[in-house]
């Protein structure tokens, strides 16, 4: 009850779900209706924010937090219903870090699933607008090769795919 947080920071990759409850129009609708018709619908969620939070003791004391989204499907009763689990990872300034190093730090955290911990921290840095020092001049240069391989990988997805259902179908042999 300490208010609605404020959005910091919104991730632009979503994470996406059938929705359970999505039913394609089968047979009476006209044929046009039909060609366009999705065969599946699906529920989209930011991957994650980064929100500030008043605190209830006081009206000048607030925190900040990474909300991390997943999704979940309850399949029990009459319609199945999706939902999504939000995951907190808090940080309070009680140690006087400023608010701009708060937010750095929880973007580090989210950027530290996917990239080695020096170059998330980086890219938080580059994110904020902060300036590197000399010692973070190599980190940028290895962070630049690994969105560079990343990017590949994106342009192989399809075939990246296929190659893992191909998997999923072969028996190894012992």
């Amino acid at each position: 009850n300490n208010g609605k947080p404020l959005k910091i920071w919104e991730s632009r990759s979503n994470i996406q779900t059938p929705d359970p409850n999505y039913r394609p129009i089968r047979g009476w609708a006209p044929h046009k209706l039909q060609e366009n018709r999705p065969t599946q619908k699906m529920i989209e969620a930011p991957m994650a924010s980064i929100e500030q939070v008043d605190c209830i003791c006081s009206s000048s004391k607030y925190y900040f937090r990474l909300v991390n989204n997943e999704f979940t499907t309850n399949k029990e009763g009459p319609s199945p219903e999706v939902r999504i689990i939000l995951k907190y990872t808090d940080i309070r300034n009680e140690k006087e870090v400023s608010d701009e190093e708060t937010i750095r730090i929880l973007l580090s955290r989210f950027y530290a699933n996917i990239l080695p911990k020096k170059q998330a921290d980086v890219a938080a840095k580059i994110i904020r607008g902060q300036i590197l020092d000399n010692k973070e001049r190599h980190s940028k240069f290895l962070l630049r090769k690994n969105l560079e391989k990343m990017e590949n990988v994106m342009a192989h997805w399809p075939d990246i795919e296929r190659l893992r259902g191909d998997i999923k179908k072969t028996k190894s042999v012992e």
